[in-house]
């Protein structure tokens, strides 16, 4: 009877211990850590604030809380309510080995959205830092997704743009294909900039142009950005070929 008894309570104490160990392991107290889901963050302007200081304080930029808003100006109001931080993220706390390429492959976003929801200069990244992770379907900092008809290798779409609130899109294509961009704009001060999969400049940063031609390096999204560079803004029409 002894016998038994100690049997059962060694398979209970074995028991315990397994199923402590299946809750306890590196992979399972990392994957705790580094992944949470994020709630959307909205902020009420106080007297004095001016968009610049509400960008520190929540560790973003003026540009990316004008999209966010929808703002057509830096010009914000005592009461106002202003989105600071989208639902559509995800927390990830960067780990031995990760790269912001291997950290966007793992989300199936661009290297791009992860830097401007980070407001990343560059891609160097430490570890133990928390990177935002836009994710959920929902293209970051308003963008809008270019898909072509089944079988075309054509889109054309339309839009408005000022140097402020410049117009984003973003297209998936393949290493290797020829992308062909041509933007109709009545501003000589209108451009589009090309920006590749890992966050490269095909176009842009000095040099921006309304016609491009080139062979893409790269498999993945790529985000095309128009703006007017001149006073106010533009009404313009780009037209999309990849082949």
């Amino acid at each position: 009877m002894r016998f038994h008894w100690m049997l059962r309570l060694l398979l209970v104490c074995v028991l315990a211990v397994s199923s402590l160990g299946v809750l306890m392991t590196p992979q399972n107290a990392l994957a705790a850590s580094s992944r949470q889901e994020t709630q959307a963050v909205y902020y009420t302007v106080q007297r004095g604030d001016t968009l610049s200081a509400i960008a520190r304080r929540f560790d973003t930029t003026v540009d990316v809380l004008m999209r966010l808003n929808n703002l057509s100006s830096t010009r914000i109001y005592a009461g106002q309510s202003l989105l600071v931080r989208s639902a559509a993220e995800t927390a990830y706390v960067v780990t031995r080995g990760d790269t912001l390429s291997s950290i966007a492959q793992r989300y199936g976003v661009t290297v791009a959205a992860i830097q401007a929801a980070n407001n990343l200069r560059t891609t160097v990244i430490f570890v133990g830092q928390q990177l935002r992770i836009p994710v959920g379907g929902a293209e970051p900092d308003g963008r809008e997704r270019i898909q072509f008809a089944p079988g075309g290798i054509s889109a054309t779409v339309r839009g408005y743009a000022t140097a402020i609130a410049p117009k984003r899109y973003v297209l998936r294509a393949a290493a290797g294909q020829t992308m062909t961009l041509n933007l109709s704009a009545q501003s000589v001060f209108a451009g589009i900039t090309l920006i590749d999969p890992n966050g490269r400049h095909l176009i842009g940063g000095e040099y921006r142009s309304q016609q491009w031609t080139g062979l893409l390096p790269l498999s993945g999204d790529y985000i095309v950005e128009v703006l007017n560079g001149g006073q106010g803004g533009v009404d313009f029409s780009l037209t999309v070929t990849v082949r």
